[in-house]
């Protein structure tokens, strides 16, 4: 009986440390969204926080000029110092996953490895700027937005990009 509790505790320290093994995005939508967690995006090959955090006015007409082909483009606004400049944007993208956590971690659950998910989602008040491709460019506050999610395969996924819409129907994607 003691070989069997010694196996039994063996296998028990073994499920354990592979659970502490298991990656950040693990789980597509968490119960409780880490401080970093949009960082945590960003390390897994997400780029929001590169191309749509903090970007000026400016910055969006300039993207939309080198990337003729996008047809608007958003930023969410860099959070005040000493926070990290993407706080407002995980705050805005965790309150529009929330809700459909169950939903979006079923996906997760049976997609195969990058598999992409997009979510269009709307805020009671503005959550950031939006260009638009047209001469001159229309820069104007805006409600909506995207998040895109690639899954793992294994039951996860990352945010692949979460960017402000000009509209809810047809800029996700």
């Amino acid at each position: 009986m003691s070989r069997f509790r010694n196996s039994l505790a063996t296998a028990a320290l073994i499920v354990g440390t592979i659970a502490l093994a298991v990656p950040a995005n693990a789980q597509c939508v968490p119960d409780i969204f880490p401080n970093d967690w949009l960082q945590q995006q960003e390390n897994l090959g997400g780029h929001t926080i590169d191309r749509h955090v903090g970007k000026t006015d400016g910055q969006l007409t300039q993207r939309l000029i080198n990337s003729p082909n996008i047809a608007a483009a958003g930023s969410y606004p860099a959070s005040a110092l000493p926070d990290p400049r993407y706080l407002a944007a995980q705050a805005t993208i965790a309150q529009g996953l929330a809700p459909r956590r169950q939903t979006i971690n079923n996906w997760a659950a049976t997609a195969h490895a990058n598999a992409p998910r997009a979510e269009e989602l709307q805020a009671a008040a503005a959550i950031g700027r939006v260009a638009l491709q047209t001469q001159p460019a229309n820069v104007f506050d805006t409600q909506t937005y995207c998040v895109i999610l690639r899954a793992n395969g294994v039951g996860g996924c990352r945010v692949l990009t979460s960017f402000p819409t000009p509209a809810l129907h047809g800029y996700c994607h």
